[in-house]
């Protein structure tokens, strides 16, 4: 349970502070003072409410954990004070810590609401504590031990896939995102048996520690609308492709067998070649080269293309410029 908390403290920090650009300057008087008399309510919008939710709903987990920390070791009373005391010292000084991030604001509301969402995470657990200690006895179960490798292979891959874990609600950025994924350049052959690939290993790994379960399989293709929720990230139509192929083909998977263990090694080796390859630059001969490309170039002799231009044939010089990597 400790472990969880810290990972949830570590999402907190790094979501209160991105993007980590610090600039520091003078105070007009002490910090405390400075985190006092900034009260920067949102606004009556859209907007301010999107914000209110955030707050709320960012400390919501770290006071179920907290709580549940803390109750090990002293009376219910003091788990709950505990745990709101710890929650309003770790909301101040992030306030505090944004006054030199430029793109932040400094606010005591901020921190009123993180607590009130810690609020309610403790609430929650006071509520359903049984059923919460049971899962977390559960949690260390030998069974649950077995499925530990597992769990952190697939879990290292969903963060790689919703980092920076900083959420982007603007409707016209996603609008932005969901214009870039009807594009032409969006539907690469490469890119989607590349995606095929690495959603078939996650799936297998998925039933590897439910046996099978679809709901676990479905559950897991909810990383594509999410990633169009983070910030600087988006998804093409290829990985989405490869995502529903993977999940079509996962029906035919069986991770207990060295078979089929050994045909997906194979088939993200391959994968990850093919992933190189369309980012090492690779010779073509003038003749082969438009002549718009040849111009925009600038070179008389024979110039370097990317690989993945030769798959997938996009123009590098119109308009619409090809589909940004994945990665």
């Amino acid at each position: 349970m400790r472990r969880v908390l810290f990972l949830v403290v570590l999402l907190i920090v790094h979501g209160t502070l991105y993007p980590w650009e610090f600039h520091p300057h003078a105070l007009p008087s002490n910090a405390v003072v400075v985190l006092l008399r900034s009260w920067a309510s949102p606004a009556p919008n859209r907007f301010g409410l999107r914000d209110v939710a955030v707050n709320l709903s960012l400390y919501v987990p770290f006071g179920i954990l907290g709580y549940l920390a803390l109750r090990d070791h002293a009376r219910r009373a003091l788990a709950v004070t505990g745990t709101l005391a710890l929650a309003t010292l770790l909301s101040a000084g992030l306030e505090i810590a944004q006054v030199f991030v430029p793109t932040r604001t400094c606010s005591l509301f901020d921190v009123l609401l993180n607590v009130a969402g810690t609020a309610l995470g403790v609430a929650y657990a006071l509520r359903f504590e049984d059923s919460l200690v049971e899962k977390a006895v559960a949690a260390v179960s030998p069974v649950a031990r077995a499925a530990a490798g597992p769990l952190v292979l697939l879990s290292c891959w969903a963060a790689y896939q919703l980092f920076p874990f900083f959420p982007d609600l603007s409707l016209t950025h996603l609008a932005g995102k969901l214009v870039m994924l009807a594009r032409p350049e969006s539907w690469s052959a490469p890119h989607a048996f590349v995606g095929f690939a690495e959603w078939l290993a996650a799936f297998a790994l998925i039933e590897t520690m439910s046996s099978g379960r679809p709901r676990g399989l479905l559950a897991l293709l909810l990383l594509l609308p999410l990633k169009l929720l983070c910030a600087g990230r988006t998804v093409s139509g290829a990985e989405a492709v490869g995502a529903v192929a993977a999940l079509l083909a996962s029906g035919r998977l069986r991770p207990g067998r060295p078979a089929s263990l050994r045909a997906l090694a194979w088939l993200l080796l391959i994968a990850l070649i093919l992933d190189g390859l369309m980012r090492f630059p690779l010779p073509v001969a003038a003749s082969t080269v438009p002549a718009h490309v040849r111009k925009s170039l600038d070179v008389k002799s024979v110039p370097v293309m990317s690989f993945r231009y030769a798959l997938t044939s996009a123009d590098p010089t119109s308009t619409t410029a090809p589909f940004p990597s994945r990665y």
